[in-house]
């Protein structure tokens, strides 16, 4: 089962229509299919539900399409019109599925077959992939969740997929990546480290190195397939750096999780020496911000024994650490809550600001009566919890970055109920606001930067845990505080115009968040704030003016670029 734009689809998989799932040689289903063919007809069904995996309309179109190749097997078609029948919101393409589907055709289809047009034989070969793919990524999934309770379903089901599940805001990557820019230029040592980083880009400045990838972006929304004479030539050094090599022997499909960390930074696949497919969106987009990172330690990595700033830099842990407490927890939130809440009658105040305050949040803001404390976690969970089948490793891995409790340790949530009991109790924050009223809505925020807590079940964890300590702790503020709430970053960037504007206010917002999920049976299966937020803003395309307010001085570059479209 799949949960997309608070819709609960069914996805067909192999086992639906054929009895061999087990003992099926799918190496010898995928050495007879031509892999550039193959992948041209799967990436190209794909592209066209990347925004909206919930197209019900195009999905059962391509439904439809499926039971044409498979015209003569009459047991398939009657077991496929008994899916399609007996299901609400039944659908073929799948994020996962067509990545499982690519490592197969990457590593056993046929290289030497560069034909690009599929055989009907061949297009049954690819459905019957296809739907293996499926039913691997569901197995997987529902392995082991007989007995489970709702919460740990969904943290089982839902963490492993969530960074894939939905399309990349390629406006959230960009912003955080100019604002990573503009950061290092003005930081030592970052200076030094993001000027390499663009120097091993072959490129004067990180403008031309982001305006190379928007380039290339701009081109895929149309077609899944680049062609480099349609692309500036300075761009071209993209599509060679990160395209799969067809010899390369990179055992892909023995550890799937590995094979599309793989992908990340080789998904270009080269049909001749002018056209290239690109096998997924999220993997040209990560490149504007999520990838940095990475290329960033690479390019640390080369200077070391030459450079003193790369030896002192031990490990990647070390660059991620530097990054995440002063760019991502300082900067970057800092300066993308400065831009959402410019109202005059507002009361905001920086965590670095909150100097002599014992237990400061990051940040503090007041809108009338309605108090907001934020504390911001750049931590990312690990990818060996983020794929275990251990519950209880997931559940307390999680806990221990967005809700720990101790007493000089605090994380998240036990962090911000410390704050708020100072607040109320000594009125510690007396320099800057008024004391606490009994007529104020305190809402607790945690503004996390990775996915994975955009799961669906792990906001209600964190929501137990906070209501477990508040009655062991603070059983006083049982009453005076709305439910905690996880907010990506990212959810900012998207509400940043209207938040500025006055269009829509912060708890109005969270008010009707909770109101949908906390109050009723569907708290069980309370999805995100980022994915309510996405579904809210579905299909809301920006103005040039909130383009400008959003990317500020970097507008203008942007501007010579759209204004080619």
């Amino acid at each position: 089962m799949a949960k997309t734009e608070e819709l609960i689809m069914t996805c067909l998989a192999y086992e639906t229509l054929f009895d061999d799932y087990l003992t099926i040689d799918i190496k010898s289903v995928a050495s007879s299919i031509p892999y550039l063919g193959a992948l041209d007809f799967i990436v190209k069904k794909h592209n066209n539900f990347y925004y909206c995996l919930s197209d019900l309309e195009g999905q059962k179109n391509e439904l439809y399409e499926l039971r044409c190749s498979f015209y003569s097997e009459g047991n398939v078609l009657k077991r496929l019109d008994s899916f399609i029948l007996e299901q609400d919101n039944p659908y073929l393409i799948d994020n996962i599925s067509t990545l499982y589907f690519e490592l197969f055709i990457l590593q056993y289809a046929d290289k030497q077959n560069k034909n690009l047009v599929l055989t009907p034989e061949q297009k049954v070969l690819v459905y019957k992939l296809y739907l293996y793919c499926s039913s691997l990524w569901l197995g997987i999934q529902q392995n082991g969740i007989e007995n489970l309770e709702l919460l740990d379903l969904n943290l089982k089901v839902d963490i492993p997929v969530t960074e894939f599940r939905f399309s990349a805001d390629f406006h959230a990557q960009l912003y955080k990546a100019n604002e990573f820019f503009v950061f290092c230029e003005n930081t030592t040592p970052h200076n030094t480290i993001s000027k390499w980083l663009i120097s091993d880009k072959g490129k004067n400045n990180y403008q031309e190195y982001l305006l190379d990838v928007f380039e290339l972006f701009r081109h895929t929304i149309s077609d899944h397939i680049l062609k480099k004479r349609n692309l500036p030539p300075a761009t071209h050094w993209f599509l060679d750096e990160y395209c799969f090599d067809p010899s390369n022997q990179e055992n892909l499909c023995s550890d799937r999780n590995k094979g599309i960390r793989f992908l990340q930074n080789h998904f270009f696949v080269k049909i001749d020496d002018d056209s290239f497919i690109l096998l997924n969106p999220t993997f040209l987009i990560d490149k504007f911000y999520q990838g940095l990172v990475f290329d960033a330690w690479g390019a640390v990595e080369r200077r070391k024994g030459q450079e003193s700033i790369a030896d002192n830099i031990k490990d990647f842990s070390v660059l991620k650490s530097m990054l995440g407490r002063s760019f991502s927890e300082e900067h970057l939130f800092y300066t993308l809550m400065d831009k959402c809440f410019t109202s005059p009658s507002q009361i905001k105040k920086r965590g670095s600001e909150l100097t002599g305050v014992e237990a400061p949040p990051d940040y503090y803001l007041r809108d009338d009566n309605n108090i907001f404390f934020f504390e911001c976690k750049d931590l990312l969970l690990n990818n060996d919890v983020r794929y275990s089948t251990d519950l209880s490793l997931i559940k307390n891995e999680i806990l221990a970055k967005i809700c720990k409790d101790g007493s000089s340790n605090r994380k998240g949530g036990a962090q911000l109920l410390f704050t708020i009991d100072k607040y109320i109790k000594e009125n510690s924050l007396s320099n800057f606001d008024r004391p606490y009223s009994a007529d104020d809505n305190i809402y607790p925020i945690i503004v996390t930067t990775d996915n994975a807590y955009d799961a669906y079940g792990v906001n209600l964890l964190m929501i137990m845990k906070f209501i477990e300590i508040t009655k062991e702790k603070y059983d006083y503020l049982a009453g005076k505080l709305k439910y905690p709430v996880i907010i990506n970053m990212d959810c900012f960037v998207k509400l940043m115009n209207d938040l500025h504007c006055g269009k829509i206010k912060l708890n109005v917002v969270l008010d009707d968040y909770q109101n949908q999920y906390l109050q009723k049976s569907e708290m069980k299966m309370m999805p995100s704030f980022h994915h309510y937020i996405r579904t809210m803003y579905h299909g809301k395309k920006l103005t040039m003016n909130e383009m400008k307010y959003l990317f500020g001085s970097l507008f203008d570059s942007l501007a010579k670029i759209l204004g080619k479209s």
